[in-house]
C-alpha cells in the first residue's frame, strides 16, 4: 500500500529506534538484535482488540520463536507504566517498549495512519466479531486509534529479514510464518560465527 512516509523493505538497515522499556530504562532496538534476531510487533494501540488477540497469539507460540532463537518485541504508545500493565495483562514473557509521548519510532518504520476503510472495513468487522467471540475484547484506546500496526524482523547485523505493513486494522502476520523467517536466518549466523 502507498503511503507518505518511506516504506522499508527486507534488506534494509533497521532503524535504531529509542525506546523506554516498562521499568522506565531508555532503550534502543540495536540492544536487542545484537545479541539475537527481533520479532518487533508494533502495536495499533494497547487496547486494541486485534493486537490482544496477536499478542495472545505470540505468547502461546513463543517457546517455537525461543527455539529458533529469536526474541518477541512489542512495541506500544505510551509511557512505561501503561506498557507493564499491558504486559500483566497479557501475561507476556517479552518485552513491551514503549514510545513515550511521541510517535517517531512508527515514523521510522514507515507504518502510516489508517483510513477509516482500514478501521471499518468489512474484514476488520468479522475478524472483529470472530475475535470477540475468542474472548478477545478491546478496551479503552492508549494511543492513537488511527494508527497502523505493523510487524518486522531484524537479524543480528541490523538487517531487515522481513516486513510486514497492514493492509487493514485485523492484517496480523501468522505466527509459523514469522518463525520460518527467523529459522532462516539461522545458518547465516552459525556461518559467520
Amino acid at each position: 500500500m502507498a503511503s507518505e512516509n518511506i516504506l522499508l523493505k527486507v534488506g534494509d538497515k533497521a532503524p535504531d529506534s529509542a525506546l523506554t522499556n516498562t521499568a522506565g530504562a531508555s532503550v534502543h532496538l540495536s540492544d536487542y538484535w545484537q545479541k539475537q534476531p527481533v520479532v518487533i510487533v508494533f502495536l495499533r494501540h494497547f487496547g486494541c482488540t486485534f493486537c490482544r488477540q496477536h499478542v495472545a497469539m505470540l505468547r502461546r507460540d513463543y517457546k517455537q520463536f525461543q527455539d529458533a532463537g529469536a526474541e518477541i518485541l512489542c512495541v506500544g504508545m505510551g509511557i512505561a507504566q501503561v506498557g507493564r500493565g499491558f504486559e500483566i495483562l497479557m501475561d507476556t514473557k517479552f518485552p513491551t517498549l514503549v514510545t513515550g509521548e511521541n510517535n517517531l519510532p512508527y515514523q521510522e518504520y514507515g507504518l502510516r495512519k489508517a483510513s477509516l476503510g482500514q478501521i471499518f472495513g468489512l474484514r476488520s468487522f468479522v475478524k472483529a466479531l470472530k475475535a470477540t467471540f475468542q474472548g478477545y475484547v478491546g478496551t479503552s484506546v492508549q494511543g492513537d486509534p488511527y494508527q497502523m500496526p505493523g510487524v518486522f524482523i531484524v537479524d543480528q547485523s541490523g538487517i531487515l529479514r522481513y516486513v510486514h505493513y497492514y493492509d487493514d486494522i485485523a492484517d496480523t502476520p501468522e505466527n509459523s510464518d514469522l518463525v520460518n523467517v527467523v529459522n532462516s536466518i539461522k545458518p547465516s549466523l552459525t556461518a559467520a560465527s
